[in-house]
């Protein structure tokens, strides 16, 4: 175990991640090796691999430089590394277009409120009503609100507009922007994360405003208890990693 640490390089002024005594860290799908935009991202990962902090055993760690798949427990962080430099450009594009064109346009949920009962529906409003107009005055997309939950279509130009917005994201920024559209249900919530417009609990209010409410009228379903903490999860990584995209060192 002494061996399979990590340590981080800077080649072509990027930063690579490192077997100590070894070689460099590869992708399970072997297309390259892990070569990173930010130190602090490069450290990071560095750190969920390295021994004895961590709590990988020996097998995890020969199956990792080896790039094959690996069995649990994987560093969160991990699949996010490996999804952003395998994903080819094409796949993210087409990725881009289903989260604006069927996420965005058939049914996000800060574009949707509910009829009844009246606390719910103004609550929605305060915390929906403020990420509409910040889309439209800071990223140009002036999207529709609607009651109820079926499809009111949305301007194309707005849809363009945030198409815009994500197709400038790189792969590191993109893969987590859509993990957070498809676990929340909607790509302006994962949008004003990863431009911290919003925060975790800022997310997590809004991604969970039907569950709460349900929770206060019937008691809590422990179903939906374990959902909102996974999801959490999710959404806390995700601002990790928007986080370690921007930190130049996490020293």
């Amino acid at each position: 175990m002494a061996t399979c640490y990590v340590a981080v390089q800077e080649p072509s002024g990027a930063f690579s991640v490192r077997w100590e005594g070894g070689g460099p860290l590869a992708t399970p799908a072997g297309r390259g090796v892990v070569t990173l935009p930010t130190r602090a991202l490069a450290e990071a990962v560095a750190e969920a691999l390295r021994p004895p902090e961590s709590p990988l055993g020996a097998r995890w760690i020969q199956r990792a430089r080896a790039g094959l798949p690996l069995p649990p427990p994987v560093p969160p962080l991990l699949p996010l590394v490996f999804t952003a430099l395998d994903m080819s450009p094409e796949a993210r594009a087409k990725k881009a277009h289903r989260l604006v064109h069927g996420l965005l346009a058939g049914g996000d949920v800060v574009c949707y409120r509910a009829p009844r009962p009246e606390d719910l529906a103004r609550r929605q409003a305060v915390l929906c009503d403020s990420l509409l107009e910040w889309c439209a005055n800071a990223l140009g997309s002036r999207l529709n609100a609607t009651e109820g939950v079926m499809p009111r279509a949305q301007p194309p130009e707005a849809l363009d507009a945030l198409g815009r917005v994500i197709g400038a994201y790189d792969a590191f920024r993109f893969v987590a922007l859509a993990d957070v559209a498809e676990a929340t249900g909607s790509l302006v919530l994962a949008v004003a994360l990863s431009e911290c417009f919003r925060d975790v609990d800022g997310v997590m209010e809004v991604a969970t405003l039907e569950d709460a409410d349900r929770a206060l009228g019937v008691g809590e379903d422990p179903f939906l208890a374990a959902r909102r903490a996974s999801l959490r999860e999710d959404i806390t990584l995700a601002a990790k990693w928007f986080a370690l995209l921007t930190e130049e060192s996490a020293s």
